[in-house]
């Protein structure tokens, strides 16, 4: 089981064999929502957000030792397939302006996102296995919308 420090200490016991502490959790704690799934809707899960996901992926990216392609890959995938894009985003961050996970996702997806040859968009393109012509394209393309999501909601942090 994920849990933040703050949720275990609020809410769970040391008992529980599976809790795994994970650094930038806590948000997805205040962005979440209840989901019915499957054909009936019989069964409902809680899914993070779109804030959350982004915050919690823009730190795992930067922090996990190795780093997994699959992390930079999620977070261009969001920015690229949400529903009425960045703006969309940009509108759900708001309920989060000045938080400090928030801040510091933005800070590390930026460190790994500073052009179109840094290692995010890289990563973008090894895990679309993009080669060729076509993969500097792509680099810049992800490069692009990442930097823009990062620009502009950092503008409404301050």
């Amino acid at each position: 089981m994920l849990t933040s420090t703050q949720q275990h200490q609020e809410f769970l016991d040391d008992s529980e064999p599976s809790l795994q502490l994970v650094h930038g959790v806590d948000i997805a704690f205040r962005d979440n929502a209840v989901l019915a799934i499957g054909a009936a809707g019989y069964v409902s899960v809680r899914v993070a957000g779109i804030a959350a996901f982004l915050t919690m992926k823009g730190i795992a990216l930067h922090d996990r030792s190795p780093r997994r392609p699959k992390d930079a890959y999620d977070i261009h995938y969001g920015l690229e397939q949400y529903p009425d894009g960045i703006p969309a985003i940009v509108t759900e961050f708001k309920r989060f302006q000045g938080d400090e996970l928030v801040r510091e996702s933005l800070g590390k997806m930026a460190a790994l996102f500073r052009d179109e040859e840094d290692e995010g968009p890289r990563m973008v393109a090894d895990v679309e296995e993009i080669v060729g012509d076509y993969r500097a394209t792509r680099k810049l393309a992800v490069y692009t919308r990442v930097s823009e999501f990062i620009a502009t909601v950092a503008a409404d942090q301050k």
